[in-house]
């Protein structure tokens, strides 16, 4: 799902997936890194902003990092009241990848992260699998890789993240998330992690996202 963000609390944020389900902006994040955001050099493109930020507690952060530690987006996942709080829950289903059919057709996230405990990824419990897991380390960011196929999962579903149900020990920090179907060039995958570039196409690139001027690509 995309969702048009516009600076400000109460914003409205559009739903680009067709799903409808557009939400209202609690917070007012900020952005890490420097420049205008462009089309091709040209006008200000649409930013993606993910639906209910504020209720997973994944909120910009820019006191940890920055445009010299390599990273265009970062948020910080607090620890609340001892349950489980989750990265991109709400944020999209099976039904948002096209032809996604279950058993074996495998949704990645990757993503750079700061923590102390390796998490769960999948749909609705722990069925997903680590591509890249690396051991954690809560002094510094490393790149992490999961996929699920989604079984024992409902059609439509929520993908989930969950991190910890422990109330102590440091917050946990993200940085650039990007989800994509396996085995799906563009436009389900971006190009890069950074968002340098891409190498062929009309396309927008944001702080947090890339999509063609024709399909959305989900969730970055």
């Amino acid at each position: 799902m995309w969702y048009e963000f516009n600076q400000g609390s109460g914003d409205t944020l559009v739903d680009y997936s067709g799903n409808g389900n557009d939400g209202t902006l609690q917070n007012s994040p900020t952005w890490v890194g420097g420049g205008d955001l462009t089309q091709n050099g040209g006008d200000l493109a649409p930013v993606s902003f993910p639906r209910y930020w504020d209720k997973t507690g994944f909120q910009s952060d820019v006191e940890n990092v920055g445009p010299q530690d390599g990273f265009e987006i970062v948020g910080r996942l607090e620890r609340i009241d001892g349950r489980f709080d989750d990265l991109f829950t709400n944020h999209f289903t099976t039904d948002d990848f096209p032809d996604f059919e279950g058993e074996g057709n495998y949704i990645h996230v990757g993503f750079y992260a700061k923590w102390d405990q390796v998490v769960g990824w999948g749909v609705g419990q722990f069925e997903g699998e680590w591509v890249v897991k690396p051991d954690p380390d809560p002094n510094k960011y490393q790149y992490y890789e999961a996929r699920s196929d989604g079984q024992n999962g409902d059609p439509g579903e929520y993908f989930r993240m969950y991190y910890s149900t422990q109330t102590s020990g440091p917050d946990i920090y993200v940085a650039d998330p990007d989800v994509w179907k396996e085995g799906v060039d563009s436009p389900y995958r971006t190009i890069n992690h950074t968002l340098t570039g891409l190498e062929n196409g009309e396309s927008y690139v944001t702080r947090a996202s890339v999509f063609t001027d024709h399909e959305e690509v989900f969730d970055r």
